[in-house]
């Protein structure tokens, strides 16, 4: 005889108000398999801004995943959102807009791996150094890191087809119009 298994599916529209993040609206979704214990999350319609995140997790066992997806963020509301919860960012300004699909999965408190897809428009940042700068860039970028035995390897791309960036790297400025 197998092992029983009870599926519990819940589906809610919430309404909060959060701390950060103001009133809210959206909708959450919490699955339980009681033989398994695995559990999955989501919450959708999550306001950022004026633009919208999509959270996801799931545990089985050990091992978990989550996501995160970003459409139409304004950079200077994630800016403030860093701030406010204590995020440690070098002091930059920003303007533009985010969309970005995060993914990570791993085992206990360490991530195994982590990949990321993003696009951004109409970006301009600064910073009071004068070391970092853009004017109506557009970009799209996305990378993986992953865990190893003893080091972590990384791989990432950028692709721009408009507007320009000026990073000072000490000895090796780089410009990109």
């Amino acid at each position: 005889i197998g092992e029983m298994s009870l599926l519990l599916d819940t589906g809610a529209s919430i309404d909060a108000v959060m701390p950060t993040l103001g009133r809210q609206r959206f909708g959450a979704t919490l699955t339980y398999e009681m033989g398994s214990g695995a559990v999955d999350i989501q919450v959708e319609g999550l306001r950022l801004g004026e633009g919208t995140a999509t959270l996801k997790v799931a545990m089985r066992d050990q091992a978990w995943s989550a996501g995160a997806q970003l459409q139409d963020v304004k950079v200077d509301a994630l800016l403030a959102l860093a701030k406010q919860w204590s995020i440690p960012l070098p002091a930059i300004t920003g303007t533009g807009a985010v969309a970005l699909d995060l993914r990570a999965a791993g085992r206990g408190q360490v991530p195994e791996w982590i990949e990321f897809d993003a696009k951004l428009a109409d970006l301009a940042v600064a910073n009071e150094a004068g070391t970092l700068a853009s004017d109506k860039l557009h970009l799209e970028t996305g990378g993986r890191v992953e865990r190893r035995v003893d080091h972590w390897t990384f791989s990432a791309n950028v692709h721009s087809n408009s507007g320009q960036a000026y990073v000072w790297l000490g000895k090796y400025g780089y410009v990109a119009k």
